[in-house]
């Protein structure tokens, strides 16, 4: 166990939706993929969010990640766990990458 990240973030990436080609041959759907990274889940915060349907939300909180790597999608819902205790379920709000030698960071 990490100190600094004992949680686990998580989410799902887009998939992508099946149909057919041109020559009408089915194309199979491609489910998307959970990624888990490890996280730390800091509760609380100031900022207010416009939601998808420009609704006004306050911050949960802020999650923290090692730099690199997938991050998910403005408004895509993630996961923060530590063993069975759920911090936080909900979508990204703000995503926070590059320039930050210590690791990213997505406000929710």
């Amino acid at each position: 166990m990490d100190l600094f990240r004992p949680a686990i973030l998580s989410w799902t990436t887009p998939g992508t939706p099946g149909g057919e080609d041109e020559n009408g041959f089915p194309i199979p759907e491609i489910p998307g993929v959970l990624v888990q990274v490890p996280a730390r889940f800091v509760s609380g915060g100031t900022k207010t969010f416009k939601n998808e349907d420009s609704i006004e939300v306050v911050q949960n909180g802020r999650i923290r990640f090692d730099a690199g790597g997938t991050v998910p999608l403005k408004y895509q819902i993630v996961r923060v766990t530590e063993g069975d205790r759920v911090h936080f379920e909900g979508p990204a709000m703000e995503i926070y990458t590059g320039g930050h030698l210590k690791g990213w960071r997505i406000d929710v």
